[in-house]
Formats: C-alpha cells, sequence, structure tokens
C-alpha cells in the first residue's frame, strides 16, 4: 500500500492513472518499470523500510503524507483482501487518481484539493452540499485533518 501511494503521488498521471482500488494496476506497474525506475525503487525501499519509519524518520514529506494515508488504509479494512478488491476507503476519500463509489451522506470524509494542497474533512448533507469541519493546507494540514478523520470512522 505504501509504495503504490508514494508512486501515485510522485508518478505523472499518465502513469498511475485512476483507480478504485488501493493498488495500482499491472499497466501502471509495467510503465513505472520500464519508465521511471528510479522513482519506483526509491518507493519500494520507502516500502520495505515502512510506514512507521517513514513515518518517524522519513525526510520526504511525500513519503510521510503516504505513511498517513497507508495507516488510515489499513484502518478501514474490513477483511484480508479490501486492499487489492474494495474501494480503497470506501469512497470516503477523495484523492486524484481514485474513483471510487459515493460514500453515505452523514460519514465524514477526507479531500485532498490537488490544486492548493489542503485537505478537508466533510460531511455531505441530505441535499449532497458539503459541510466543512477542517480545511488546511500542506503537510500540518493532513496531520490534523487525519486525526479528525479517524476519529470519525
Amino acid at each position: 500500500m505504501l509504495r503504490d501511494l508514494i508512486l501515485s503521488f510522485k508518478l505523472p498521471r499518465s502513469v498511475v492513472g485512476v483507480r478504485r482500488t488501493g493498488l495500482l494496476g499491472r499497466d501502471s506497474n509495467k510503465k513505472a518499470t520500464e519508465k521511471h525506475t528510479n522513482v519506483l525503487g526509491v518507493a519500494h525501499d520507502a516500502a520495505m523500510r515502512g510506514a512507521k519509519w517513514s513515518f518517524e524518520k522519513d525526510a520526504d514529506l511525500i513519503h510521510k503524507m503516504c505513511a498517513i494515508l497507508a495507516g488510515l488504509a489499513v484502518m478501514m479494512c474490513t477483511h484480508s483482501q479490501s486492499i487489492r478488491k474494495d474501494d480503497m476507503f470506501y469512497g470516503r476519500v477523495d484523492l486524484p487518481f481514485l474513483e471510487t463509489a459515493r460514500h453515505q451522506s452523514n460519514a465524514h470524509c477526507l479531500a485532498l484539493i490537488e490544486h492548493s494542497h489542503e485537505w478537508v474533512v466533510y460531511t455531505l448533507d441530505p441535499r449532497g452540499h458539503p459541510c466543512v469541519a477542517l480545511r488546511q493546507r500542506g503537510y500540518d494540514g493532513l496531520l490534523q485533518a487525519a486525526v479528525l478523520f479517524a476519529s470519525k470512522l
């Protein structure tokens, strides 16, 4: 999960594509192997060290961010095959490379607004309008958003 999240943020969207599950597809992995070996190697090394190490000691903020997201994804798994087969985060986290089924209107959700680097925790009212509980920028914003989001799981 950690490796594929890192690759999803660091590789061009033309390589990563858009998916519904936590792991990259075969085509994306093939393109990454052929054209982006350095990024693939760095992501693999981070995954081998583990999310805990990345969160605590990695100098790369994307690795730290992906460690947090991987932790949230694992917290939300309902069975051993959730990461491979189910919609990632069950539609409650919006990331640029995910296209998942809609979530419940009363469930708290987490989203990255890519162009402004803002993390948002929100719910949808019965009419589908967002009610924002938190909106913060950058890595510190993700930390705050992850704590709030995790408390609502």
